[in-house]
């Protein structure tokens, strides 16, 4: 089976509001918003919860709370799930009321069906992801497609998963994790050759991605075309030496010399 190292991915854009009725609660939220794609949600969270206290419906703020809650259960310690559960909890409920403040805000939405997956409620996060999706504002159809392909996926419901997964390649032919998971289907299905047909493809359509390389010296390697497989794994060490697609390809190449 390929694998890949794409997680359920997290829409974390949060945009600052530009017509905010208060100037201290714009600043705070800015400054929120900064602390978010630096990884602080704890110090986050206290700047959005002042601008809340200015403006308790503004959307954007609540939105940005899920976000920050959602981050926080990331840092969970991984046999804490009362840790991550309670937080979860807390980013779908500022997501719904982001999502009641403004109904259309589908940025909102998307992070309220990612929480409601990571909680279990796979039924309610599949349909709002589909909601998302459908939704000609959502902002990242192609990562929205992408999720809902994994969700069923992790289901092991693979027709479903391939028909979200295409629709992302679909929306956007760059994506290399819509070619990945596509081929990782096939293999399942023991379609090896078509998994390096699709690879081959998105090796063109995403400028030669690392990880979707990689994942065709994978497929190469369970097709027993070994030459491949190596100078596949010797390019992703090229391009990535340190990063994560590297040391699996490194790995890779001590198991063929074994």
């Amino acid at each position: 089976m390929l694998r890949h190292c794409v997680a359920l991915a997290t829409l974390v854009t949060v945009a600052v509001p530009a017509l905010a009725q208060d100037p201290d609660a714009e600043m705070r939220f800015g400054a929120a918003v900064r602390l978010l794609r630096d990884g602080f949600p704890d110090r986050a969270l206290v700047e959005i919860e002042a601008a809340l206290k200015k403006e308790p419906d503004n959307a954007f703020y609540l939105k940005g709370m899920s976000v920050a809650y959602s981050q926080l259960a990331d840092k969970c310690k991984p046999n804490d799930s009362g840790c991550r559960n309670n937080n979860l909890k807390k980013a779908i409920d500022a997501a719904q009321k982001a999502l009641i403040a403004n109904p259309d805000y589908v940025d909102a939405r998307n992070d309220l069906g990612i929480a409601l997956l990571r909680l279990g409620k796979r039924t309610d996060g599949k349909a709002e992801l589909a909601k998302a999706f459908a939704d000609p504002q959502c902002p990242t159809p192609e990562v929205t497609a992408w999720n809902l392909g994994q969700a069923f996926f992790e289901e092991k419901e693979y027709n479903e998963a391939m028909t979200w997964f295409q629709a992302a390649v679909n929306k956007n032919k760059t994506l290399a994790a819509g070619y990945v998971s596509i081929a990782e289907i096939l293999v399942i299905l023991g379609q090896a050759d078509a998994a390096i047909a699709q690879l081959e493809v998105g090796m063109k359509e995403a400028s030669g991605n690392s990880a979707v390389q990689l994942a065709l010296g994978d497929a190469y390697l369970k097709a027993g075309r070994f030459q491949d497989a190596r100078a596949a794994y010797e390019g992703v060490i090229k391009k990535d030496p340190a990063g994560p697609s590297g040391r699996q390809a490194m790995m890779r190449l001590k198991e063929i010399a074994k």
